[in-house]
Order: structure tokens, then C-alpha cells, then sequence
């Protein structure tokens, strides 16, 4: 093997370990974390982002580290690039960085990537490495505690603030992920190859020699090529280290309701508290600190039309209550009721002889009890928040009853109670005694549309209030019976006095 690694261009270094830390990223948890020890990462002389850090490494190695071995230090957030604009590659060689114990180490600082467009999901400078390697051809033996300091002199920092990684646990407060600082212990088993070879559109070339494996075949993928430099790699993620920043500190933590974004000193709150996806009254801003309730929202029952075809949009409290912030409950407008005022209460609530149902379901439950072809739907489901918004708003009662309602036999027509409140009540049904022909039975009849129907099965019944020989009383359901007839539904005759 030939120990040439300190011997490789930066520009061929740089492109390297970019690919080395994306596979590291990519395959956390890999295989080698029991190279080494408990390993903690010390920031000082600053306590803030933006300025720079002494930067101490302490771990120990658990195998050995020979002398063409490198260990590196993948460093996110961190650049030497703090306040210039200009984000072009200016590494800092192992001669020009500063560090203790310098006669035992010397290192490189490699920025392979600046992300300018980072956000919450996305780091700046992900892949930043400290790469450390003993002088003089030494070797680092199996159990040796490492202690490296990097000097802020160096200029070296954190663009963003972070938080520590032991502050999760504090106060109950929630923050976005914590940089994946890593110690990566990299083999180079890799020698000069004397041709210009382009993988991908990615050209290796210094003057004839292009970094190479000896298994390396030119038909496999850049990807392929750089995974298997990345198999001779181990790495472990640094267990302890100090956070850099307030966070969210001015922000009240964020009212124990939100994330913190350490790096942009910003809150994303949870939903109900000013998330990005909760809809507000017009006019109302969120909070920036997560403090203010959201309340829920639904169709507004009522809001100007914005077009031929758009109306009802979402509000906050459906635009028929107001939103207490403090609590995030709605107060609703009567007559309408539900966590967002999203639906409209029944009259005098069925007074207790009925369910209140929504437009939608009552069209199901009336059809529950109809012959399949008078079966109705109220909206389709292509089409419920177009044809029929107000599916869930708009409710009505259905009555109960004692007896069984339908048009099949043995049931009867009409409901026990009724009304648009279910505060009448029918008197008991019967046939009147003084006709030949039996009033309740409904086959052929409709007691609902005498002429479109539905109508009534063999052996359904018709209701006939009080046999049709008296008055009903539909407040209390009782019978004043007509003269010469008797019973709780007026069906017996009393003749000369007698009760028949």
C-alpha cells in the first residue's frame, strides 16, 4: 500500500470527503461506532453563533490508528466564512491551522459544501470536516485519550446557533434536530492512477493521476465508486456537546407549544397555536412566540362570495362565533354549537324525542326506510364541498317512536313523534269501528305522497290519530273521544250507555 495521502490535491480531497460525509449522513447508524469511546466536543469564548470558537475534541480510540489513517471531524453549521459574502473554497491547510497539541497533530479544514438557500430542513454547511492526523508518521495505539483543541484564532465558527444535545430534556421544551457532529475514523486504501477518467461527468485528474481504488472497475456509477471508498470508513456520532445561541430564549420557549429552529432563532408552532396550517379570522396574525390559541375552523356559514363558484371558504370558528385566543375555544352564534360552530344546533335540540342529524345523514337514514327506488343522497361524494356544503352544517331532527317506521309489512308509516322540534306526539292508531274498511292498512297507500309515494307493502300500516272518532291532543299524544266511541283510541263503540 502506498501511503500518499497527505500527497492528494484539495480539489480531489474536497470533492472526496463532500461524497464521504453525504454517505455518512445518508447511512446513519452504520457499523463502526465501537471504534471509539465516550466522545464530547467543548465549544468556548463565545456563547453566541456568528463569531469564532475554540473547538475541543475528546474521545478515545478503541483500535489502532496507523499512520496513513485520517480521523475526521464532521463539523455542520461551522465555516471560517462567518461575514463574507464571497462562499467560494478557501480551506485552511494543515500548516496554517492552528491547534494543540501541535507537535503530536497536525489537521486540515475542508468546506466542501455551502447550502445558500438553507432553511429549518437543511443546514448550512452540512459537510465541513476537521481532518486530523498524528505527525510524524506515528501511530495512535488502542486506548488512547485523545484530546485536540482547535484554536478560534483559526476563525472557525457556527453560522447558526444549535442547542445542546442534552437540552431536550429541560422544561418540556421541543427542538428541531440537533447538527449530526460526527468523529469518522477513514481508511485510505487508495493509490495514483496515471489516466484521466470522467464518472458521471465528474472528471479525477492532477496531472495524470485521478484517486483511485484497486478494485476499481470504470463501468461502476460515481455513487458506487465513492460508497466503496466510504466502506473503509467507521464513524460514530459525538456524544456530548454544548449548545451555541439562544434559541428561542426571547421567544418564551415558545410557550412549550412550538419547535425551535435554533438556527434561525424562530418558533414553528403546533397546530392550535399558530402552525402554518392553521386558519385564522381575517385580520389576525399568529404569534411568534406560540402564546396565542388558534381556534378550530369550518365553512362559513355565512361570507361574501369571492366568484360564481367559490363561497363558504374555511374560517376560523366557521364565521358564526368568536375565537377566545386564551383558551382557543369558539363562542358561538345560536343557533349554532360544535367546536367550531361548524353546525347548526337542532330546534329545542328534538326535545328529547329525537337524534339531530346532518343534512347528509338524514338523507341516509331516510333511506334506510324507503324501497330501494325512492332512496335518497343528499351532495355526492365527488362533489360534497361544491354541490352541497352545508352536508354537515345544516341539521334536522328524526323523531323517535316506539313502534317500527316504514313501509314493509308489519310496519307502520308514520313516526310516534313528529314535528320539526319532535314535540308533537300521535295519538294511538286504530280502525274506525263505524266503517267497513280497515283504515290502517297502508298496502297500496302513502300517509307521506298520496300521489308520487312512497307506498305501503302487503301488511303495512297506516296511523289513523284516535280511529278516526275523535280529537287528538298532539301536546300530551291522548284522545278526546267523539261521542258514542271509547278507549285509548277512540275504536270501541258504546251503545245506550254500555261500552262495547
Amino acid at each position: 500500500m502506498i501511503n500518499n495521502f497527505h500527497r492528494l490535491k484539495r480539489s480531489s480531497l474536497v470533492s472526496i470527503f463532500s461524497w464521504i460525509v453525504f454517505f455518512l449522513f445518508a447511512c446513519k447508524g452504520a457499523s463502526g461506532d465501537g471504534f471509539f469511546g465516550t466522545t464530547t466536543l467543548t465549544f468556548s469564548g463565545s456563547s453566541q453563533p456568528g463569531v469564532p470558537v475554540d473547538i475541543t475534541l475528546t474521545t478515545q480510540v478503541l483500535g489502532t490508528v496507523w499512520p496513513d489513517y485520517r480521523i475526521a471531524l464532521v463539523l455542520p453549521r461551522f465555516t471560517q466564512r462567518l461575514t463574507q459574502t464571497n462562499q467560494t473554497y478557501t480551506n485552511i491547510s494543515a500548516s496554517s491551522l492552528l491547534i494543540a497539541p501541535s507537535l503530536l497533530f497536525e489537521a486540515e479544514w475542508l468546506e466542501p459544501d455551502f447550502v445558500s438557500n438553507y432553511n429549518e430542513n437543511q443546514f448550512p454547511y452540512p459537510n465541513s470536516v476537521l481532518l486530523i492526523r498524528a505527525k510524524n508518521n506515528a501511530t495512535i495505539g488502542s486506548g488512547s485519550a485523545l484530546s485536540i483543541k482547535v484554536y478560534r484564532e483559526n476563525g472557525i465558527g457556527p453560522l447558526c446557533g444549535f442547542p445542546s444535545n442534552t437540552i431536550q430534556n429541560i422544561s418540556g421544551n421541543v427542538y428541531t434536530p440537533t447538527p449530526d457532529f460526527r468523529i469518522v475514523l477513514v481508511e485510505p486504501l487508495i493509490h495514483y492512477y496515471n489516466e484521466t477518467v470522467t464518472i458521471q461527468n465528474y472528471t479525477f485528474s492532477n496531472s495524470g493521476q485521478f484517486l483511485h481504488h484497486s478494485n476499481y472497475t470504470k463501468n461502476e456509477t460515481f455513487s458506487e465508486f465513492v460508497n466503496r471508498f466510504y466502506s473503509f470508513a467507521t464513524s460514530r456520532v459525538v456524544d456530548t456537546y454544548n449548545g451555541l445561541g439562544d434559541g428561542c430564549t426571547n421567544l418564551l420557549s415558545c410557550s412549550n407549544a412550538g419547535i425551535c429552529d435554533f438556527c434561525f432563532q424562530k418558533c414553528h408552532c403546533f397546530p392550535g397555536r399558530g402552525a402554518s396550517t392553521d386558519i385564522m379570522t381575517v385580520g389576525m396574525a399568529s404569534s411568534i412566540d406560540c402564546s396565542i390559541h388558534v381556534c378550530p375552523a369550518g365553512r362559513a356559514i355565512g361570507f361574501i362570495a369571492s366568484s360564481e363558484t367559490q363561497a363558504h371558504p374555511m374560517l376560523e370558528c366557521s364565521n358564526a362565533g368568536l375565537c377566545n385566543t386564551n383558551t382557543g375555544i369558539c363562542s358561538c352564534f345560536a343557533p349554532f354549537t360544535g367546536s367550531a360552530c361548524e353546525k347548526r344546533r337542532c330546534p329545542n335540540d328534538c326535545s328529547g324525542n329525537g337524534e339531530c342529524l346532518s343534512m347528509r345523514d338524514l338523507a341516509r337514514t331516510a333511506s334506510i326506510n324507503l324501497p330501494e327506488q325512492y332512496a335518497v343522497t343528499y351532495g355526492t361524494a365527488l362533489h360534497m364541498d361544491d354541490t352541497a356544503w352545508d352536508y354537515q352544517t345544516m341539521r334536522g331532527c328524526v323523531c323517535s317512536s316506539s313502534w317500527t317506521v316504514g313501509f314493509d309489512a308489519g310496519e307502520t308509516q308514520l313516526p310516534e313523534y313528529f314535528g320539526g322540534d319532535c314535540s308533537l306526539r300521535h295519538c294511538p292508531s286504530g280502525d274506525d269501528p263505524f266503517t267497513a274498511e280497515d283504515e290502517t292498512n297502508c298496502h297500496r297507500r302513502s300517509q307521506v305522497n298520496a300521489v308520487q309515494g312512497p307506498f305501503g307493502q302487503p301488511g303495512n300500516k297506516c296511523h289513523v290519530d284516535c280511529s278516526n272518532r275523535g280529537t287528538c291532543d298532539y301536546s300530551t299524544g291522548k284522545c278526546q273521544c267523539y261521542e258514542g266511541s271509547y278507549g285509548e283510541a277512540c275504536d270501541r263503540i258504546a251503545h245506550s250507555g254500555r261500552e262495547f
